[in-house]
Parts: structure tokens; sequence; C-alpha cells
């Protein structure tokens, strides 16, 4: 007999015995009554677009995603997704098609064996809006988180809201007065509130038309118009009766004095008009002019936002840890010494120490000071003081 017969029989006797386990298993499920048809079969595993269509929080393809290294935590915007290509990382290459069908939080690994991690805030947003503000594509500066956030929070807006933003730039502030006004989530229909925003170069404007509608699988894009153009010619084209019509205003330009003559009579009474000024100069000439045109708008106030971040951690105390060795140095010392007297008069002394105790932790709270994100600019805030006499018998009129 051949070496090739004598290899075959353990696998001949494997096969018999899997047939008998079978043959035996439906005839006790055929007596206690269990058709065969009745019996668990195998379910083939559903393919990438019926998982994507019953989850709606896998990742797709057009899609940006936030992806972390797990042992630095830099942090790279990825997007949008598209089947056979990759992105270049320090660990490796990461194929796009390992990303679609993934679900938040995933780890993928690269071709150099490192790990990387899909970092998202959302089921359904596929990176957050302040991480798509600071790792995207830019044409110019934006505007920042923290003076986006304040602005939003000066101007008080509501679902139902019209804003201007003259100045629309990369997009970043857009996002955030879409977002303000949008209320819980995207509508199926026209939205009541809209964000009509201007800017004189084009280019900019296809940039933030392709900023606003990559983010969030474009769920604030129908908040959004936008117009080409200077301030004023846009106003008087599109509202040429200068009737108040919108909630709040924000200008992000070099000079923006010299749109309020057609900015503040469209702005509703009692209602606030944001500057966004780099420089102190800016903000004096701004006022400057506001007083001698005698514009009914009010100051309310001028702040420059400081984000300072802090660095929470736990250490070791280094002074601690050179006390204790010091410690446990002398006493092994003293023991050598009492062990060579006992032994010259004959009496071993043994000496027991305390265990070995574990440094005590201390914590480090200080800002960062490397953080180079400081100033950006000066937030001047407006309000709309129209008088209002009110006649006898008549309407309310305000006076111009």
């Amino acid at each position: 007999m051949n070496a090739f017969a004598l290899l075959r029989r353990p696998f001949r006797r494997a096969l018999r015995f899997d047939l008998r386990s079978y043959q035996s298993f439906r005839q006790y499920s055929t007596s206690n009554g269990d058709h065969p048809e009745s019996l668990p079969s195998f379910t083939p595993p559903l393919s990438l677009s019926a998982k994507l269509e019953q989850d709606p929080t896998l990742f797709r393809p057009n899609d940006f995603i936030l992806l972390r290294d797990a042992q630095k935590g830099n942090r790279s915007l990825i997007g949008p997704l598209t089947p056979g290509k990759k992105h270049e990382t320090m660990h490796g290459s990461v194929l796009h098609d390992d990303i679609i069908g993934r679900v938040p939080r995933s780890r993928i690994a690269t071709q150099r064996g490192g790990f990387l991690e899909i970092n998202v805030n959302d089921a359904v947003a596929v990176c957050t809006l302040f991480r798509y503000v600071l790792h995207a594509s830019r044409v110019c500066n934006p505007i920042y988180p923290k003076d986006a956030a304040m602005i939003v929070s000066f101007l008080d807006l509501h679902p139902a809201s019209q804003v201007l933003e003259a100045g629309t730039g990369n997009g970043a502030l857009t996002l955030y007065l879409a977002r303000a006004i949008a209320g819980h989530g995207p509508t199926s229909g026209n939205p009541i509130g809209q964000i009509h925003t201007i800017d004189l170069h084009p280019k900019r404007t296809a940039t933030a038309n392709h900023y606003l509608s990559h983010f969030g699988r474009g769920m604030y894009a129908p908040y959004v118009r936008f117009h080409i153009g200077s301030c004023n010619e846009v106003l008087k084209e599109h509202h040429p009766t200068r009737t108040p019509f919108f909630d709040a205003a924000v200008l992000d330009m070099p000079e923006p004095w010299d749109s309020l003559e057609a900015v503040i009579p469209r702005l509703r009474n009692d209602r606030f008009l944001v500057c966004y000024l780099p420089n102190m100069t800016q903000v004096l000439e701004l006022v400057k002019h506001i007083g001698l045109k005698r514009y009914p708008v009010a100051m309310e106030g001028c702040v420059e936002v400081d984000v300072r971040e802090w660095e929470v951690r736990a250490t070791v105390v280094r002074s601690r840890v050179k006390a204790g060795q010091q410690s446990s140095d002398a006493s092994q010392v003293e023991n050598c010494q009492e062990a060579t007297v006992g032994l010259a008069s004959e009496t071993v002394k043994t000496s027991t120490s305390d265990p070995k105790e574990e440094p005590e932790l201390a914590w480090v709270c200080r800002p960062k000071n490397y953080d180079v994100r400081g100033h950006t600019a000066f937030l001047t805030r407006f309000r709309k003081r129209e008088m209002v006499v009110e006649e006898k018998n008549g309407p309310v009129m305000p006076v111009e």
C-alpha cells in the first residue's frame, strides 16, 4: 500500500462519521415530528447595497469621515469616500473600500500593520461640525468654531429666521447658521428659515457650496441660498423696497461700513447685527462711521473669544519617587550593618521592612501654552433700535 492510500484513511473515517451523524440527526428530527424542510437552513450574507439600505448609520460612498491614529491621536479628514480609492497615512495606505460599510468607531488596519479608528460623534453625521471646519480643505481663512458658536449665540436665532451673511468665504459660518435655523433635522419641503449668503468671488461660492453639500450628507443644503456679487447690489436686486426682512445679519468683510446703508433698513427692528473684524482699528472706524451717519443701531458689546485648552492628566511626582528610592537604599545599608554586628556576636538579628508602596499619583492641570490658536477677530454686536411712534387709531409707524 502506498503512502497516499495511508493518508486518505483518516479523511475517509471522518467523512463516514459526519454522514452517520447527519443521518441519525435526521432520523431523530423526523421521529419527533420535525420535517426536514423546517430544519435551519444556510442563509447567504447580505450584499453591501442591502446592508446600506437597512442600516443608515453605515458609511457609504460620498461620505466624509474622520480617521484617528490609535497611538498618537492625530486626526485626518477623508472624503468623499470613493470605491477603488485609497488614502495615504504615516502608518500606510487605507482603502476606501475597507471603510465603506463599516459602523462608527470601527478599527481598521493599514497595509503596514498600524491601526486607525473611525472617529465620529453622531450615528448619522459622519464627522462633527467642529472637526469638519478644522480639517476640511479651504481657500481662505475660515471663521473658527469658537467664533462661529459665539456669533450664533449673539444673533439669537430660531428655526424660522431669515439670516443675511455678507462674506461667505469657506462656508464654515454658513454651516453653523444653517444648523441653528434647521431645528430638529432636515426638511422634506421648502424650509421656512433661510440663510442668504453673499460673496464677491465665484470660486469661494463654489467652494462653500461643495463644503456645505458634503457635510452630513447635505442635510443643511436646503436652508442656504448663495448669491454672487457685492452686498449692496444683491440686496437692491432681491429686496428693492428696503422693507425689514432679515431677523439677523452678519458682516464678514474688510469694510463693513460701506454696506450698512443697505443692510440696516432691511433688518427687523430690535434684532441683531454682528460684524467680524480682525483688527481693533476696523472696530474704531465702524463705530465712528455709525455715529457720523446716525444709523438707528446701538452697540451692545465688542468681545474677543479666547479659548484656553487645559492639560489634565495623572503623573508621578519625581521627588517622591527619588525620596522613596533613597529611603529604601538607606534601610538596606542599615540592615547590612545589623547583620554584620549580629554575626560577630553570634546573634543574627533580622529586620523586617515594610512592603514597597506604589508611588502616589499627582495631577497635572495647566493651560497648554503651546497652542497657537489665539486671537482671530473681534465680534462687534449691534441691536437695531428704531424709534416707533404709535398714532391714535392708526398703525404703528417707525421713525427714520
